[in-house]
């Protein structure tokens, strides 16, 4: 019979593995030691790893929905600057002209003044709200 090989330190290559009634009770399948609560994920790093896609996922869809509204607000607030530089226009009386579909400038009337200061009014309550 070989005698048992010795390791580092002189110690001799046998397990010497604890009983669970001594040594703190391993996991249910005797595995290891039981993680401290609340430490570790159950199942192992493939659920870690799930986990942590899924959170990734998450922080990218809200990231998403951040730029979305920040897009929003952009451009509400473009809105806004571009109808009250109009409705200025409009009320101040000047003399306005437009180009019709065939090139050729063509003089605002009142009537067309007032559709337009109306429209502009209408466009800063929906975009401005209480700024205006």
């Amino acid at each position: 019979m070989a005698a048992p090989r010795a390791g580092r330190n002189g110690a001799s290559a046998r397990s010497t593995s604890a009983s669970p009634s001594r040594a703190g009770a391993g996991n249910a399948q005797g595995a290891g030691p039981t993680p401290a609560a609340g430490t570790a994920i159950p199942g192992g790093w493939v659920e870690r790893e799930k986990a942590a896609r899924q959170q990734a996922a998450a922080r990218a869809n809200a990231e998403q929905l951040r730029a979305e509204e920040n897009r929003q607000a952009a451009e509400s607030e473009r809105a806004c600057t571009d109808a009250a530089a109009s409705l200025r226009t409009l009320e101040s009386g000047l003399r306005l002209a437009m180009v019709n579909s065939r090139g050729a400038p063509q003089v605002i009337d009142q009537l067309e003044r007032a559709r337009r200061i109306d429209a502009n009014r209408r466009m800063l309550a929906e975009h401005c709200g209480a700024r205006s």
